[in-house]
């Protein structure tokens, strides 16, 4: 098992009724859009669908764009993978680097144990900062997963 930063999730969903109907229901839901930017709109996702799969964002503002749906339409399930939206992944990526970087400049600038009393608050910053990025994907996706699932109504 190998770790990852950026957390993922995968699903394979039973429709309850035909494939094409789960298509329909899911293009008249979705706001389409080429980029996957949040904006307020009376649609439940923003993103793209076509016959073979989707792409989409929560429409909810705040914490929608933070997860992103990609499926396939199979002919009686629908296959999800859930990820992080890449601009968050680039922003957490800089913030993350930017801390190394501290820590670096502080080690070498400042060698021993004096250092210390920034090498600690920022360690602590980081993996406190790693667990607000999972809680909030976990969050962002029960949010996406329960909507995709009002309009299509999966299976248990």
């Amino acid at each position: 098992m190998k770790m990852k930063f950026f957390p993922e999730r995968d699903y394979n969903l039973q429709y309850r009724f035909k494939r094409e109907r789960a298509v329909k229901y899911l293009t008249v839901n979705t706001k389409h859009s080429g980029s996957l930017v949040s904006g307020i709109t009376p649609k439940s996702f923003i993103g793209k669908v076509d016959n073979q799969g989707f792409r989409l964002i929560s429409s909810t503002p705040g914490i929608g764009a933070f997860c992103v749906l990609t499926g396939t339409f199979h002919t009686d399930s629908c296959k999800v993978n859930a990820q992080v939206n890449k601009p968050f992944k680039i922003l957490a990526g800089i913030i993350t680097l930017m801390m190394f970087a501290t820590i670096i400049m502080q080690l070498i600038t400042k060698p021993g144990w004096k250092n210390m009393g920034l090498i600690i608050p920022l360690s602590m910053f980081f993996f406190g900062g790693s667990w607000y990025l999972k809680w909030t994907f976990k969050r962002s996706l029960h949010l996406s997963i329960n909507k995709l699932n009002e309009i299509l109504i999966f299976q248990q």
